[in-house]
């Protein structure tokens, strides 16, 4: 293999737009998975939903799912019409995904900045997309370690199958959603919440079968029958009938899979996902309460009475873990007062959606933005401290664990991925360290590529 200019670590929705805008901006590029996959939570964790991609009011996502019909695909499809709209603010590649995805009959996207996605397109897409832009991809590749002397990071060690190897390359990014290459680094970082380090949620999302609904919420589109599922579950879980205290959860409907839903709603408390030991305990856990749930359907909610179990995801969703020391902390002030910054590589508009341990009483994801507007994410926070050649993209960036709720997401992921990836290539053509780079320069190369800075 030649030697690279860029190396990227994971394969998620940061890394994959990474690599394509690194490749495009005339490095040579190479993209590290350790699955067989890309995507990430998208396709190996099952999460069939995009969003947000736009600043509407996500309290409206309620009225406009029960005026669309979910009885079929097509019928869900024709009656997406005359619904309201907001203002597009996540575009560039992440947009050129979507309307590839599109293309391959591999998603729907409605206008109201939440889309379906059926996984197994998404694979495809992805990895076209990846090679056409003349990046390469090595899967079952995971990182192990890394050298470095001085500021800069000379080599990562990765295993597969042919065993232990060190690569080198000018410039590396972090998107492995844990920070775990700025952490072999060195880098700083904090986990969890200031006042006990324990971490949102992680959940293992599945898919059931013989489903008679169509939608992107079955909650939003049911709710009487949401509410009166939930009471149901919670005096199951009083009575010792089941193991844990189970809500309906987010059910979507998954694009030319007719009758097959996704479906998020357990959880693991108390999980640290950068330990094995938590992983498999979680794992374990998970599939036990899966059984659980499929059984509480299939007994009481609404068009769930033939439903049976698909599969699991292969990947747990976690939602928090390592979030690396750079150059700004991006805050839950910043995310709610719609913060401007001079450094600006992307917008995001979704709410503090922090799925908080069950042990502390507060509830999850009622926080939300001021309709129509929308927060910066500032190029420092994709910055660490100390090291000259490394960025970072997706959940492990500089922010306090509130403002990660927000960033959190695919599609602000996908913000990041192309913005690390133009801005390594731009370190590599000026020979510059990352933290030296003319943000302006990077803006204005950002926007001549399509994306919303």
């Amino acid at each position: 293999m030649p030697p690279q200019k860029i190396i990227i670590v994971g394969g998620g929705p940061a890394g994959t737009v990474a690599a394509i805008a690194a490749a495009r901006n005339g490095a040579r590029t190479l993209l590290i998975e350790s699955r067989g996959c890309l995507g990430g939570q998208m396709t190996s964790g099952l999460l069939t939903i995009l969003s947000s991609f736009d600043d509407m009011d996500r309290r409206d996502d309620r009225l406009v799912e029960q005026r669309l019909n979910h009885s079929d695909e097509k019928s869900f499809v024709a009656s997406c019409v005359n619904l309201p709209t907001a203002r597009r603010i996540n575009r560039g590649i992440a947009e050129e995904i979507v309307r590839r995805l599109e293309a391959a009959r591999g998603a729907i996207d409605i206008g109201t900045g939440c889309l379906l996605v059926n996984p197994e397109t998404a694979k495809r897409v992805l990895e076209e997309m990846v090679l056409e832009s003349g990046a390469q991809i090595r899967y079952f590749t995971s990182l192990v370690d890394a050298t470095r002397k001085g500021s800069k990071i000379t080599g990562i060690v990765v295993a597969s199958k042919d065993g232990a190897k060190t690569l080198a390359a000018d410039q590396f990014i972090d998107a492995t959603g844990d920070g775990d290459l700025a952490a072999f680094a060195g880098v700083p970082f904090e986990k969890g919440r200031p006042e006990d380090g324990q971490m949102q949620g992680v959940t293992l999302v599945f898919r059931l079968g013989g489903v008679k609904f169509f939608g992107r919420s079955y909650a939003h589109s049911y709710e009487k029958e949401t509410q009166r599922c939930n009471k149901i579950f919670e005096r199951a879980w009083k009575e010792k009938r089941v193991s844990g205290h189970y809500r309906v959860g987010c059910i979507n409907a998954i694009p030319g899979m007719p009758g097959v839903v996704s479906i998020n709603c357990q959880h693991c408390w108390w999980i640290d996902g950068t330990k094995e030991e938590d992983l498999t305990k979680m794992m374990i856990t998970a599939r036990k309460e899966i059984h659980e749930i499929v059984q509480l359907y299939r007994q009481h909610l609404k068009g769930f009475e033939d439903c049976f179990l698909l599969d699991t995801a292969a990947m747990p969703g976690v939602r928090d873990t390592r979030r690396i020391k750079g150059k700004y902390t991006m805050t839950e002030q910043d995310v709610l007062q719609a913060r401007k910054f001079n450094d600006s590589i992307g917008k995001g508009a979704w709410a503090l959606d922090v799925h908080i341990p069950s042990k502390v009483k507060v509830k999850p994801g009622e926080i939300f933005m001021k309709p129509g507007t929308a927060y910066d994410i500032p190029y420092r926070c994709l910055v660490p401290v100390g090291v000259d050649n490394l960025l970072v993209a997706g959940r492990c960036i500089s922010a306090t664990h509130k403002a990660l709720g927000a960033l959190r997401l695919m599609s602000h992921c996908m913000v990041m991925g192309q913005a690390a990836g133009t801005a390594a290539a731009l370190c590599v053509k000026k020979a510059c360290p990352t933290r030296k780079l003319d943000v302006g320069l990077l803006q204005k190369t950002l926007k001549k590529d399509g994306a919303v800075v």
